[in-house]
């Protein structure tokens, strides 16, 4: 709430999402490369556990 009193929550609620929205889709564009870093790590991961319980 404004000192004014003309506070529109609902306005603010659709500017602040729309705006965490914009930010999002932004930063996603900048780094394609980070979930097939993190799916590619999940493999190595399960692919050194198996190979390990192998080996021992």
């Amino acid at each position: 709430m404004t000192l004014s009193g003309t506070s529109d929550r609902r306005h603010e609620r659709e500017t602040a999402r729309e705006a965490r929205r914009t930010r999002e889709e932004r930063s996603a564009a900048k780094r394609p490369w980070l979930l097939p870093l993190i799916v590619g790590a999940a493999v190595v991961l399960v692919v050194v556990g198996v190979v390990w319980e192998l080996i021992l």
